[in-house]
């Protein structure tokens, strides 16, 4: 079995969330599929700018893709008791790629399941793996936040291409346009003093491209 590899947090999302990724931006599936429309891809420019970052992102994508759910829930369930010292509350599933096929959406529900006092998140541009119903499947726990498309009761996130800003501290600057652009809530760029896509709500979440 490979390692099981992850990072706790980082200056946006904060010291309370562990992150893995089902593989890279190089190799994501919605990118590959067109179902991905955004032309400036944050994930990609790492890979690009930082040479370690997407070899480390095709091991995360080896060992989600070759191991069962149980050992990936049991891993993540190590990792948490390994980091005692800061307090984890979630996990950010992909800040990188996207669900592979729909038997990785099924793992994923699979993990959340038996880890019932984790929360976990993610965001899908797969508009051609969630439809109206997958809702219902998923476990309390795990919130799935689509990105640039909606699904009956499901949390959608979008970037607003309109609303630009040039720093994430510049967010709280535009939440009146993104209101009045028809969104129910404005992403406020710090995800360590927000809960909007850790939490189902079934609302539009609209941010500017930054």
């Amino acid at each position: 079995m490979n390692e099981f590899k992850y990072s706790i947090g980082n200056l946006k999302i904060g010291d309370d969330t562990l992150i893995f990724n089902m593989g890279s931006a190089k190799n994501c599936p919605s990118a590959k599929l067109g179902l991905c429309k955004i032309e400036k891809c944050y994930a990609k420019k790492a890979e690009y700018l930082y040479p370690s970052v997407l070899p480390y992102r095709n091991e995360q994508e080896q060992f989600w893709l070759e191991n069962d759910a149980f050992t990936i829930a049991e891993e993540i369930q190590k990792a948490f008791m390994r980091n005692l010292k800061t307090e984890l509350k979630y996990v950010r599933v992909n800040e990188a790629g996207d669900f592979h096929s729909r038997k990785c959406l099924n793992k994923l529900i699979q993990i959340a399941t038996m880890l019932p006092h984790i929360k976990f998140y993610t965001y899908t541009h797969r508009s051609d793996l969630i439809d109206s119903r997958t809702w219902k499947k998923l476990p309390k726990n795990l919130v799935i936040n689509t990105s640039n498309f909606t699904r009956k009761n499901l949390n959608s996130f979008s970037g607003i291409d309109s609303i630009r800003v040039h720093r994430l501290n510049e967010f709280a600057n535009v939440k009146a346009q993104i209101i009045r652009a028809g969104y129910d809530y404005a992403c406020k760029g710090d995800c360590s003093k927000c809960s909007l896509c850790k939490i189902q709500h079934g609302k539009k979440i609209g941010a500017p491209i930054h």
